[in-house]
Order: structure tokens, then C-alpha cells, then sequence
């Protein structure tokens, strides 16, 4: 089966779209998610938009500059130990997608540590 030509008109759109993006403080998934795009789509579109030069390199290179210039983390900081219930979590990590780590004894948080230390040091 024949790939579908995609217009040029259409992909303009897309590229209107990724400088919307480039311009906006969001990462693409939160983007895409305020945009009801799937984020598979976007970047697929963009890439398409790109390799037809719709999307300039100078604005493909700056927007991987801010990335890498500020990283999507969050510091954290720990402060004092608070008593903790049964029926809380010893620990809990939400990152911003909603997803969840949820460490239930100090036994969790060495096992945590350990797979970091081994995955940092592939």
C-alpha cells in the first residue's frame, strides 16, 4: 500500500504548531495533552514538517538549546524527619505525568537506590 502524499498546506499547520510549542514554556507531552494531540502525532508531523523545511533550523536549534540550557527537573529538597503513620507511604515520588513510585519501607528506598546506582552506571 502507497503512503499517502501529505499536502503541504497541511504541514504547515504542523509547523505553525511546533513554532506555538517552541514558543510556549510547555514540554511537548504537556503540549500536546492542553492540545488534545497525541504526542506520537506531533512529533511525527513536526519531523515530516521539518525534513520538507517548513520548520526553520534556527528555530529547530534554539528550542534544543533551552532544552538542554534548563532541563526539565525540579530540585528537590528534604527537610526534617516527620513521624510517619502505617498507612502512609515511607516515601513517594510523582513525576509530572501522574505516574507514581511509591516506597513503602526503608527496605524500598535501598532497593531504589541500588537500581539507580546500577542503571547510572551502564
Amino acid at each position: 500500500m502507497r503512503r499517502k502524499k501529505r499536502k503541504r498546506s497541511d504541514l504547515k499547520v504542523w509547523a505553525n504548531r511546533y513554532k506555538e510549542w517552541a514558543e510556549s514554556k510547555q514540554t511537548q507531552w504537556k503540549y500536546c495533552e492542553c492540545n488534545a494531540i497525541p504526542l506520537r502525532t506531533f512529533k511525527w508531523k513536526i519531523r515530516e514538517a521539518k525534513e520538507k523545511g517548513l520548520i526553520s533550523e534556527d528555530l529547530w536549534k534554539s528550542k534544543q538549546r533551552r532544552v538542554q540550557d534548563n532541563p526539565p527537573f525540579i530540585p528537590v529538597s528534604v527537610g526534617g524527619h516527620a513521624e510517619v503513620r502505617d498507612t502512609e507511604p515511607y516515601c513517594e515520588i510523582i513525576f509530572s505525568g501522574g505516574h507514581r513510585v511509591t516506597l513503602t519501607s526503608n527496605d524500598s528506598w535501598v532497593l531504589m537506590r541500588e537500581l539507580i546506582q546500577q542503571g547510572t552506571q551502564r
